[in-house]
């Protein structure tokens, strides 16, 4: 909820994204803080500004979340 609520208190949304879908709460449906976040920028008709990791990029593979790259 923390989270939610600073999307809600912001001007402007900027989301970086790199090969890690993020924590899923037990509780979420099966959807991530991070796209819970994205969504809720879109409800309050925020500006959102989306920064993508280049595919290749020379990016640590112990940082991936592999059992997400479904998502």
């Amino acid at each position: 909820e923390a989270c939610l609520d600073k999307v809600q208190e912001c001007d402007l949304f900027i989301g970086f994204y790199a090969r890690r879908y993020g924590f899923i709460p037990e509780d979420s449906g099966g959807v991530s803080i991070t796209e819970m976040e994205y969504d809720k920028a879109r409800q309050e008709g925020k500006t959102i500004l989306c920064y993508w990791l280049e595919d290749n990029f020379d990016w640590p593979e112990e940082r991936n979340q592999p059992e997400h790259e479904e998502l």
